[in-house]
């Protein structure tokens, strides 16, 4: 087998290069065959996570290993052109590390390795795709969430965060998560709107402090806002938290930590594989972390096993 490593040295405060140097001195030791594919900017995972799979490599089995953080491996989902030739790995190198966490994945960079050599077990999981209308018809695949609003918002702010850089350095990077994530819980207002679930149950959106829809239970560095979320059940499970107490809601997210908020009051919880969210005034919307536009309708769906994945 053949294997292709895309790493995003910049991850984590430059942790990702550190791994990969200790990494690639294993895969030399072990005379395993790879080439590897540094990022050097803003979607650049996307174009060679791409290039990889198109053309004549559409052809070609392979194995693709990512080593970075969320963001980065959902530049290469959304680069890929996914067919049963490509197979996923995942290094865990950044600050949040939530599908890792999801998935139960070793943060120790070399048993992770190991095991994507190993092959042992490879699943079909799921993805999520958000669509939404700009000039043209858009679209993104998401492995771990996607949210609208609050957590969107708080992505935004920590991904330009100078004290999220220095925290990184000294492995804290999910306090600036924290701190950024209490700041919009005092600050940021509440939005309505209108859930539709399948095209035929209307639910109307009231007050709403955080919105967020799961393809994987962890988000945020360790919130987990959707207990029951899987990854092969060809189900979106969507958040709601509305009300008017800032208190309440700070309380809710510390709640979420453990999984404790789902049935207290104010929260609510859904299942669906398609649906769509219309907005009373556009709102930010993120998917993985990564930030998508200001939106007030968007649709959901869920593609199931669609994604062949080493864990």
């Amino acid at each position: 087998m053949y294997y292709y490593f895309i790493i995003n040295p910049l991850a984590s405060s430059g942790r990702a290069a550190v791994i990969w140097r200790d990494l690639k001195r294993y895969l030399e030791k072990h005379q395993i065959e790879y080439e590897s594919f540094m990022t050097s900017r803003p979607h650049h995972a996307v174009q060679i996570a791409h290039k990889l799979t198109s053309g004549e490599e559409k052809l070609k089995k392979k194995v693709i290993v990512v080593i970075g953080g969320d963001g980065t491996l959902n530049e290469v989902v959304n680069g890929i052109a996914i067919s049963a030739l490509v197979t996923l790995g995942y290094i865990p190198a950044g600050s949040g590390n939530d599908f890792a966490k999801s998935m139960n994945i070793s943060r120790r960079p070399k048993k992770a390795l190991i095991r994507i050599l190993s092959e042992e077990q490879v699943e079909l999981i799921d993805y999520g795709m958000l669509s939404y209308m700009g000039t043209v018809l858009k679209q993104r695949r998401f492995l771990v969430s996607s949210g609208i609003g609050f957590d969107a918002a708080v992505c935004e702010e920590v991904s330009y965060s100078r004290i999220r850089v220095l925290l990184n350095r000294i492995h804290l990077g999910k306090i600036s998560y924290m701190e950024t994530g209490l700041r919009n819980a005092i600050t940021r207002k509440t939005f309505n709107g209108v859930l539709e679930l399948d095209d035929t149950h209307k639910i109307p959106l009231k007050r709403v402090q955080l919105l967020s829809i799961h393809n994987q239970p962890y988000e945020g560095g360790g919130f987990k806002f959707a207990p029951e979320a899987e990854c092969n059940d060809g189900l979106l499970d969507i958040c709601v938290i509305s009300g008017k107490s800032r208190l309440r809601f700070i309380s809710l997210l510390f709640s979420a930590f453990r999984g404790k908020h789902i049935h207290k009051r104010g929260v609510r919880h859904y299942q669906c594989n398609e649906f769509s969210i219309k907005l009373d005034r556009p709102m930010i919307v993120h998917a993985d972390g990564e930030i998508c536009e200001y939106l007030h309708e968007i649709n959901y769906m869920c593609e199931h096993k669609k994604i062949r994945m080493i864990v």
